[in-house]
């Protein structure tokens, strides 16, 4: 509306919730004395109604906003969102799976022996009507026994209750994730004191020092290869480190010692290999130390598979469920010769 004597234009919406409010007013207050003329300049709103004048106009609203980033207007009415699965946690990759060890599952009894033989016969030249003489083989046996490796939690109903639909899915994921990398690593550095079982790298296997040299860095790697060879191992080979092994052998050229020739690629190769090997990076591996070896002479033995119990009885006073996780495992090698270790680190050549 507009006045003309002498007052400044005010706003009127000509539609919506504010403009029908102010309509119907002004009807009521025709039916009293001085009618509409009693009226206040501009739009008239009932005290109850919130207040949301046309956005496209400048003028201030009757009331405070409410703002999702403020609790008590309209933060506390707003749900937190949670989007599905559960981010997950960075780890360590496995070592001794993906290089190809040997897996003995479902086992029962113990220990678990396999037979091995350590010298043959002896073959003969001797001349006609010459008596052989008897030789036997020699035998011996591999013994695994099992080691108990487990994990365990509480957690109470309500967690389960009120939590993510994925939390119970999250738990176990999380369980299976750490024994299978505590089987690993005992696989490979395991004391053999106590209930460990013996670990590859403290075996009585054959070694190789790099002496931080990165010059002859190629050589050695190839040294592992021919000792495992030269010991009549003739499976597929690979190659383990840290992935701080493995980034210092990408920077390393190989270098052929007899032609001081360097080759323009690196002893870490682009499609992760060797000396035309397969190479592994893990941080699994102890003291950035390289570790080569046929690895199907390594042998896993695992007693009974998992053995998960979720126990919804002992602490029900407390209405907590508690998980238990229990496997029994050994590790033993085929054949020592299969495997050479560097004694020192390959994370520093230089």
């Amino acid at each position: 509306a507009e006045k003309t004597s002498g007052q400044s234009r005010c706003f009127m919406p000509q539609d919506g919730a504010e403009f029908e409010a102010d309509r119907e007013l002004r009807k009521v207050a025709d039916e009293f004395p001085g009618g509409a003329a009693s009226l206040a300049e501009g739009v008239q709103l009932p005290w109850n109604m919130p207040s949301g004048v046309n956005r496209n106009t400048p003028v201030k609203r009757l009331g405070r906003d409410s703002l999702a980033g403020d609790f008590a207007t309209a933060g506390a009415v707003i749900a937190p969102h949670y989007e599905f699965p559960t981010i997950e946690l960075l780890r360590n990759l496995p070592a001794l799976s993906r290089a190809g060890m040997t897996m003995l599952t479902g086992l029962l009894g113990s220990p678990i022996v396999l037979p091995r033989q350590t010298a043959p016969t002896v073959g003969q030249s001797l001349a006609e009507g010459g008596a052989l003489v008897q030789y036997d083989q020699t035998l011996d046996q591999i013994k695994l026994s099992a080691h108990r490796v487990g994990s365990s939690q509480k957690y109470s109903r309500l967690a389960l209750l009120q939590s993510t639909p994925d939390f119970e899915a999250m738990i176990m994921a999380d369980h299976m994730a750490v024994l299978a990398l505590k089987i690993d690593y005992l696989g490979l550095n395991g004391q053999g004191a106590g209930d460990e079982p013996l670990g590859v790298l403290n075996q009585l296997i054959q070694s190789v020092t790099f002496g931080g040299a990165a010059s002859t860095a190629y050589a050695k790697c190839v040294q592992m290869e021919t000792l495992i060879r030269a010991a009549n191992v003739p499976d597929e080979i690979s190659y383990i480190t840290t992935s701080s092994g493995r980034g210092q052998l990408k920077t390393v050229a190989k270098l052929l010692t007899g032609a001081t020739t360097v080759v323009a690629t690196p002893v870490w190769g682009d499609n992760d290999e060797v000396n035309g090997r397969p190479a592994w990076d893990s941080q699994q591996v102890p003291g950035n130390v390289m570790l080569a070896g046929a690895f199907r002479h390594m042998v896993m033995a695992q007693w009974g598979g998992l053995a998960i119990v979720l126990d919804t009885i002992s602490q029900a006073n407390q209405d907590k469920y508690w998980l238990n996780i229990n496997t029994y495992i050994d590790f033993a090698l085929r054949h020592n010769q299969a495997f050479c270790r560097s004694t020192d680190s390959v994370a520093s050549l230089s």
